[in-house]
């Protein structure tokens, strides 16, 4: 057998294995020569879909925000959480998740009094407690931290609890972000894989925290406008 890899530069992204069944076979240089220039081929090709995919979610995400960000400058305060609601399937359907759970504060900093809202594609998982989560709750509200878990194994120690929950309810991986505008938390937002792992990239993160801050600012403006009536 001779097994060939795709290269990308110094990082491995396939393979090729090569077979003989039933036979001894004689793997001369020249055709290991051959075979590597065939999987070099394939590995460029590779990379070029790879590229063309991340650009074609970059723009899908990008068109997303944008609307999301002109929808709620204009949004009437006691239209809000519904529209909320409302967009929790597009973005979870644009970032291929099958659970999202969004939870607002009706007091700023204060996450014993919470909406939950949710949307599942399939299997619904029951929203959360904050004392089923007690690490997740102190990680977003009081250190104010994004969290980011591809695999539950990857959890802390200190976050034994939280695991169990999250087991318990079929939820395999999940990013979490803190709904945050200047010093207030206004609730936090997951979006979660069910059942398997899932490798969060970093730009993933990056554009769902500019999704929290879109819904903070506008939860922001609401709890203002509802201090001066």
């Amino acid at each position: 057998a001779l097994w060939v890899p795709f290269r990308t530069g110094q990082r491995v992204t396939g393979y090729i294995a090569y077979n003989s069944i039933g036979r001894e076979i004689k793997w001369t240089d020249q055709i290991v020569r051959r075979l590597r220039l065939i999987g070099e081929i394939f590995g460029a090709a590779l990379e070029r879909r790879r590229q063309g995919v991340e650009l074609e979610n970059r723009l899908r995400f990008e068109s997303l925000l944008a609307e999301l960000s002109r929808q709620f400058g204009i949004l009437d305060a006691d239209e809000l959480e519904l529209e909320i609601e409302r967009w929790l399937e597009p973005i979870a359907r644009t970032i291929d998740v099958e659970h999202v759970a969004v939870g607002t504060f009706s007091t700023p900093n204060c996450p014993e009094s919470v909406t939950v809202m949710t949307w599942n594609a399939g299997a619904s998982v029951r929203p959360l407690r904050p004392e089923e989560v007690p690490w997740l709750v102190q990680t977003l509200f009081e250190d104010g931290q994004s969290v980011a878990v591809d695999s539950l194994e990857d959890l802390p120690r200190q976050a034994a609890t939280d695991r169990h929950t999250f087991e318990s309810v079929g939820i395999g991986a999940f990013i979490s972000v803190p709904l945050r505008s200047g010093q207030g938390v206004y609730g936090g937002m997951s979006f979660c894989s069910l059942s398997k792992d899932r490798a969060w990239t970093e730009d993933l993160r990056s554009w769902l925290e500019l999704v929290a801050e879109v819904f903070a600012n506008a939860l922001a403006r609401h709890h203002a406008e509802r201090e001066i009536e």
